[in-house]
C-alpha cells in the first residue's frame, strides 16, 4: 500500500477468496497470528493453484500481488515453521 491507499479489513468469521475469470485483479495482504493461519494458508494455496492454471492454460484469471504476514506470541504457537 501507499499513502492514501484504500484497504478493506476483515477480522474473524467466515471469509473466502474466490475470484472469477474476468474479474479485475486485486492485491491481497493476508495477516495471521497463531492458528489463524489456517484459513489464510488455504487462500494462499488457492491463489497458487490459480496462478499455475493461469500460466499453463490462460484460464482468464487476472491475479494481483499477494503478501502473507504470519506471527505469533512465541515459537510454540507457530503452526508452520521454517528451519
Amino acid at each position: 500500500c501507499t499513502l492514501d491507499s484504500e484497504v478493506a479489513l476483515r477480522v474473524g468469521g467466515d471469509f473466502f477468496f474466490d475470484p472469477q475469470p474476468g474479474d479485475s485483479p486485486v492485491n491481497l495482504v493476508l495477516i495471521a497470528g497463531g492458528v489463524g493461519i489456517n484459513p489464510l494458508f488455504s487462500i494462499l494455496l488457492h491463489i497458487a493453484d490459480l496462478h499455475g492454471y493461469q500460466e499453463g492454460k490462460g484460464n482468464g484469471h487476472k491475479l494481483g500481488t499477494v503478501k502473507l504476514y504470519y506471527s505469533a506470541k512465541n515459537t510454540s504457537e507457530l503452526l508452520f515453521k521454517v528451519n
